[in-house]
């Protein structure tokens, strides 16, 4: 086994890679989906969990754009409650999955 030791320094200077950030965000559109169909089922507390489990993972990678996208989660997962989730919420919740996977196909 290699290992590659650099200071924390570094390895935070480094640019984060491309194709990682676009597989983050696709996943992350994809727990937008999934925390949806979860909610229209009426269990909003799974949905909650498995916005808060996405949002934990963005944050782990060091990229601003990550970051953006888990901040979004977070957002969204404040208002997946009974009383809060409603059409607009999910609206959008779904606007935001769009334009994540949109982004992918340019």
């Amino acid at each position: 086994m290699v290992a590659n030791a650099v200071s924390a320094d570094e390895a935070s200077a480094t640019a984060p890679d491309p194709d990682v950030e676009e597989v983050l965000v696709l996943k992350a559109a994809r727990a937008r989906e999934e925390a949806m169909r979860i909610a229209d089922a009426g269990d909003h507390e799974a949905a909650r969990r498995l916005l808060h489990a996405t949002a934990a993972a963005l944050d782990e990678v060091p990229s601003e754009l990550a970051h953006a996208h888990a901040d979004e989660i977070r957002a969204a997962e404040h208002r997946l409650t009974p009383e809060l989730y409603d059409a607009a919420t999910r609206k959008q919740m779904w606007f935001q999955k769009h334009q994540a996977q949109r982004r992918r196909e340019r």
